[in-house]
């Protein structure tokens, strides 16, 4: 499932990292552009649009020292990731019925379709639209050699070649037969290696590329974004913000599933827990297993979000802690009966559930064994 959102592939169009933006845009602007770069990020910052930015704006006919134009026959190219001198490989998996190993072209189409609805897009989600079963994604040492084969080809259009390569780490060993070509590849050639985990990447790989740290953008950027491109009120952008945590395509999904319910749904299952109310739980989980599995994760992390926020409270202070107002009065609460120890027990709890959420797990077992858990921790407070 992709959300569509107008995406540009500007750098002004990119919430956060100015820092890094200016870095690019200098490089490419001075010509001192290194030949292969690692953008190293965690899931959602926003790399692999940061990769796609970089790229029109190398390749951007009327680019002013900030930003490509936008609007020249190169930048509409780069847009609609048509470009014939800008490659991409990614993870992919072997189609039913054909014998040789995939490659990326054989699923370009939809690339094109999901990353350009929202190019912060994980490999989950990229995965998921493949309807993958219990197949696993990898870059294949055949779509290895096609790069090779590509990059050795003249340009078509532009002075330059740009490769993005969108989670490097898929490549596992088949990564040896692109060495040569990270370490000396063809004049005019650009790699660009975007990567969540680069301690899973060949250290081989690593050691011939530039390092680009992507850190994640700030709060206030990110509800930016969503007031802009959704129309959010300052208020919600800001609380999905928050429970984001950096993870654009998390704020993204939040806002698909209309993540401003999360402070009732919560408030009204820890009140049904603490107080072991075993009916209402029963009709609490059967109403929660039919809101969808995004809106289940959304849950799940606005509770860890709620729970770090309420054990930062009395350190922090009302005026630091990333809490709305309507939210800090039943924060103050938890501060106040649960100690160290029982957060501890919470966070690792809803972390847990999270996770095998994730992995498709039973939402009505999951949600109520969770619930009798929860029960079990918050009535050991015996004050809350």
């Amino acid at each position: 499932m992709f959300f569509t959102s107008n995406t540009k592939m500007q750098f002004k169009d990119i919430p956060g990292h100015q820092k890094i933006k200016t870095f690019l845009a200098h490089s490419a602007h001075e010509g001192r552009v290194a030949h292969a770069q690692l953008f190293w990020e965690k899931e959602g910052y926003g790399g692999l649009a940061l990769a796609l930015a970089y790229a029109q704006y190398i390749f951007c006919e009327h680019r002013s020292e900030t930003d490509s134009c936008g609007e020249c026959p190169s930048c509409k190219k780069v847009s609609r990731l048509t470009h014939p001198d800008l490659h991409f490989s990614y993870p992919v998996v072997r189609l039913t019925g054909k014998a040789a190993a995939p490659i990326s072209t054989d699923f370009i189409k939809i690339w094109r379709e999901v990353m350009i609805a929202n190019p912060f897009t994980g490999v989950f989600d990229w995965l998921q639209t493949l309807d993958i079963g219990n197949k696993q994604g990898n870059i294949t040492v055949r779509e290895c050699q096609e790069i090779i084969r590509k990059l050795k080809l003249k340009s078509f259009e532009a002075s330059s070649r740009i490769l993005i390569m969108w989670l490097p780490e898929y490549l596992g060993v088949a990564g040896n037969v692109l060495l040569k070509l990270i370490e000396e590849p063809p004049p005019d050639t650009l790699i660009i290696l975007v990567s969540d985990e680069p301690d899973q990447i060949l250290a081989t790989i690593l050691s011939r590329t530039q390092l680009v740290k992507i850190n994640p953008p700030a709060d206030d950027d990110i509800a930016d974004y969503l007031i802009n491109h959704y129309q959010l009120d300052r208020q919600s952008a800001l609380q999905i913000a928050r429970l984001a945590d950096g993870n654009m395509q998390a704020a993204i999904k939040m806002v698909h599933e209309e993540s401003g319910e999360m402070e009732t749904l919560f408030r009204n299952w820890m009140n049904i827990c603490y107080r072991f109310k075993t009916k209402d739980m029963v009709v609490w989980v059967d109403e929660m297993a039919a809101m969808g599995r995004e809106k289940q994760k959304n849950l799940l992390l606005y509770a860890i979000h709620y729970l770090r926020e309420s054990l930062a409270l009395p350190y922090t202070g009302n005026e630091n802690v990333k809490l709305l107002e309507t939210e800090k009065k039943g924060a103050a609460f938890l501060s106040n009966v649960l100690n160290f120890d029982h957060y501890n027990q919470l966070a690792d709890l809803f972390d847990k559930a999270h996770y095998y959420i994730e992995r498709n797990a039973n939402p009505k077992i999951l949600f109520l064994n969770l619930s009798m858990d929860l029960s079990h921790v918050l009535r050991k407070t015996r004050t809350i």
